[in-house]
């Protein structure tokens, strides 16, 4: 029985969604360690860099995902190089960085450094993770979702949480439910609502057939360790907005499962 996860940073840790046809479940993990782990677990998309830059700074899936997101291309950050997730400060990964790329990293992107080098020595150990986990955006699978137009309002605003809902209930009729399931179940101090719904449209996406997903860039580049810089989305029949997504509705009877919440 495979599993297709979804996962994404929270401040607990790591919050999973998976969908295995009728049933889906949820959970929070310290270390990215223990999805990888699970015997079920067959595609892992992760909101995480894989695949990371070194001397000019620039990944082509992030020069794409920008020109696909438009007005909520802010939400995809430069990447750092491997060198700057060895500091110890912001101002020493900024200056590593800078000499490697000729940019400073953003507050943002140091805030998460300690989680992207947690996925990098996973997939650098090798074994199962190279072989399952890839990365993907939560915005840009809502806008391939959308049929290639990028959401509207900020993802932390009611609005903007009600429309991402809509995308998810249209391709997966049962998202509501089990976004309430994943609501009621975790502190908002723990799991925010946006990490909800950022794990479980990733899970959507790697629930889809593989004819059914594609990446950015489609021939991707590798970095200095052979890592792919791609992202992986649903299959657009168009680009840039225009052209149905051709991505049909996940039908499913559902039963749900949850890890044990951490305390």
């Amino acid at each position: 029985m495979s599993r297709r996860y979804g996962v994404d940073g929270c401040r607990a840790g790591w919050f999973y969604f998976w969908i295995n046809g009728r049933v889906f479940g949820h959970g929070v993990v310290d270390e990215l360690s223990a999805v990888v782990s699970q015997s079920y677990a067959d595609v892992i998309l992760v909101d995480m860099p894989i695949g990371l830059p070194d001397d000019d700074g620039n990944r082509d899936c992030d020069t794409a995902a920008r020109r696909l997101l438009g007005r909520r291309a802010s939400s995809v950050f430069p990447a750092p190089c491997r060198a700057a997730l060895a500091a110890s400060t912001y101002e020493e990964a900024c200056a590593v960085n800078e000499q490697h790329t000729g940019r400073r990293l953003s507050r943002q992107c140091w805030n998460i450094v300690p989680k992207i080098r947690e996925l990098d020595r996973l997939l650098l150990a090798g074994g199962r993770a190279r072989g399952r986990v890839r990365e993907s955006h939560p915005e840009v699978c809502f806008a391939a979702l959308n049929g290639g137009r990028p959401m509207v309002a900020a993802k932390r605003t009611a609005d903007g949480y009600q429309e991402r809902l809509s995308v998810l209930r249209e391709k997966w009729p049962t998202a509501p439910r089990a976004a309430e399931a994943a609501l009621a179940a975790y502190r908002r101090g723990d799991v925010g609502r946006d990490d909800i719904l950022d794990a479980m449209v990733l899970a959507v996406t790697a629930s889809l057939p593989a004819t059914r997903r594609e990446t950015i860039p489609a021939r991707p580049r590798k970095d200095d360790k052979g890592l792919p810089m791609s992202m992986v989305l649903a299959k657009m029949n168009g680009a840039n907005g225009h052209g149905a997504s051709g991505i049909s509705k996940l039908k499913a009877k559902v039963t749900i499962y949850k890890s044990p919440t951490k305390n």
